[in-house]
């Protein structure tokens, strides 16, 4: 009935509404920093007035999409911790680059950085390492951590970049 109030038969409707899933689907699968898909309006996404569970999904895909590209940063950001952790203490330093970690086998492959332009970034510093994610600005800002509300650190600040290594003070309190 909803969707006949609004001039769709029932072929239409199915139409329209797997059009949306797979669109929503596939801005799931492109990594942020790179362009794929998004859901973004009513109008874009041509569903039409009246369909309300369509048209309050986009905003809900959105954050799902923010919260799985994260999730998926935090995991290769923690197995490339712990292989330059591993590396460190079985050969007595830390690795020059993230493709020696995957040359010497701590690595598969080298860790992509779903928001930047290649691999996770690193570099060595005179007290350790620096990790770190471009984060959802989608620039490299040095690995300068992102501030959240209150101008503290935050590692999924939506400014800055996202630091896994060294972990910063806020961060071990949370």
């Amino acid at each position: 009935l909803l969707f006949e109030q609004v001039g769709l038969n029932k072929r239409e409707a199915k139409d329209m509404v797997e059009r949306f899933f797979e669109r929503a689907q596939s801005s799931l699968t492109a990594p942020p920093g790179e362009q794929g898909p998004k859901l973004v309006s009513q109008e874009k996404e041509e569903i039409r007035f009246g369909n309300m569970l369509l048209s309050i999904l986009p905003p809900a895909y959105g954050r799902i999409g923010q919260q799985v590209w994260r999730l998926k940063t935090g995991e290769l950001a923690t197995l490339t911790v712990v292989a330059v952790l591993r590396h460190a203490a079985e050969r007595g330093n830390l690795p020059e680059s993230l493709d020696e970690l995957v040359q010497r086998g701590y690595l598969d492959a080298l860790p992509k950085d779903p928001f930047g332009a290649g691999p996770l970034s690193y570099r060595k510093t005179n007290d350790g390492f620096l990790l770190y994610s471009w984060g959802e600005n989608l620039t490299d800002d040095g690995g300068v951590q992102g501030l959240r509300q209150g101008g503290q650190p935050g590692l999924w600040a939506d400014n800055g970049d996202w630091v896994f290594w060294p972990v910063s003070e806020p961060e071990l309190k949370q």
